[in-house]
C-alpha cells in the first residue's frame, strides 16, 4: 500500500484528484480498520505508525482539502490530536523523523482558510519540534539529516521563524552527512 499512497500523493500534487488511483487509495484509507482511540490501524504501510501517518494523512488531508469539500478534517484532525501527544511518550529520532515530515506534509495538505484547524496543526508541529532539535543535539545519520529538511521546510512555508531555525536546519543536514 506504500507504493500507492506515494503514487496518489504525486498525483494529487499535480492537480490529478479524479483518477482511479487517488480514488482508489482514499476509499482503502477511508476503510482502514482503527485502534481503540480512533486511530487508523496503518500496520498495512508500517510497523510505524509515524511512517505509516506520513505516508496516510497527508494523502488523506490533500484529498479532503481539494476534492471532498473538507468533509473529513474532523476525523484527521482527531486522528492527529491522538498522535501528538502519544508521540511524546514514543520519544526516538527514528520517530521525531517520521513526526515533523508527517506534520509538514499534512500543513502544506490543509486549507489555511480553515484558520483554527491549520493554526492547530502548526502548533503541534512547534511543540514537537523544540523537543526534537533538543534531541538532536550531537546526533547524527540520516534520521537527523531528515529532521533538518524538515524543519528547512516548516521555514519555506513560514510555519516556523526562518530567521530562528534555517541555520539550525542547515545544520542539522550537514552534521549527518
Amino acid at each position: 500500500m506504500k507504493d500507492k499512497l506515494v503514487q496518489a500523493y504525486e498525483a494529487m500534487k499535480s492537480g490529478d484528484f479524479t483518477s482511479d488511483l487517488v480514488k482508489e487509495t482514499v476509499e482503502e484509507i477511508k476503510a482502514l480498520p482503527r485502534n481503540e482511540l480512533g486511530v487508523f490501524d496503518m500496520s498495512v504501510v508500517s510497523a510505524n505508525v509515524y511512517e505509516a501517518g506520513g505516508y496516510v494523512y497527508p494523502v488523506y488531508m490533500l484529498y479532503e482539502t481539494k476534492a471532498n469539500g473538507k468533509k473529513g478534517y474532523m476525523d484527521l484532525m482527531a486522528q492527529l490530536r491522538t498522535l501528538s501527544p502519544k508521540y511524546d511518550h514514543d520519544l526516538s529520532l527514528e520517530n521525531a523523523t517520521y513526526y515533523l515530515d508527517m506534520m509538514v506534509k499534512c500543513i502544506d495538505a490543509i486549507s489555511p482558510e480553515i484558520y483554527e484547524l491549520y493554526r492547530e496543526l502548526i502548533a503541534m508541529f512547534r511543540a514537537r519540534m523544540k523537543g526534537t532539535l533538543i534531541m538532536a543535539q550531537g546526533e547524527s545519520g540520516e534520521a537527523v539529516r531528515s529532521i533538518g529538511a524538515s524543519i528547512e521546510k516548516a521555514c519555506d512555508m513560514d510555519i516556523i521563524l526562518a530567521e530562528k531555525y534555517l541555520d539550525t536546519a542547515k545544520a542539522l543536514q550537514e552534521v549527518a552527512e
